[in-house]
């Protein structure tokens, strides 16, 4: 069970995957009308991909479920409001407790989660909620989730 939620930085969040900060500084771009920021985030994928938007709701911090997508990596960018995200290693095809941490996800903050890394609907800070851009692989949902009940629920520190 995790102690406490965690500031995401590269070295903390690299066994999970991917953390890109709001203000990251590679290949900017400065336009007349809008700095650009290019290719912050690489992954490769076959096929066609599939953007969505999250909403998820200010709900009790205790953790009941996790999924994870074996063979799919998934983009998460803030977009709204700050949340805390759960990862977890994948032991024998389920989420391993023992390795769940939380990480403070704030507004304008990316992660790239790798395959097979257990995560969860991200717990908004904000009474108001918040919002996620999720990009993956198309039809994930329907041909790469997996989702598991915790042997027990587990009380994250928000």
């Amino acid at each position: 069970m995790p102690s406490a939620v965690l500031p995401l930085s590269q070295s903390a969040f690299r066994q999970w995957g991917e953390y890109i900060p709001a203000d990251e500084t590679r290949n900017r771009t400065e336009l007349a009308s809008a700095l650009h920021f290019g290719n912050i985030a690489v992954f490769s994928m076959q096929g066609e991909l599939s953007a969505s938007i999250l909403r998820p709701f200010r709900r009790e911090p205790v953790l009941r479920f996790m999924e994870m997508h074996r063979e799919t990596a998934e983009l998460c960018v803030e977009l709204e409001n700050d949340s805390v995200i759960v990862v977890a290693a994948d032991r024998e095809g389920k989420p391993d407790a023992a390795t769940l941490q939380a990480f403070l996800l704030r507004q304008g903050d990316s992660v790239v989660y790798n395959p097979s890394v257990w995560h969860w609907v991200p717990y908004p800070v904000s009474e108001d909620g918040s919002r996620q851009l999720i990009v993956y692989k198309n039809h994930t949902g329907t041909n790469d989730f997996h989702k598991e009940e915790l042997a027990r629920p587990i009380a994250l520190p928000i």
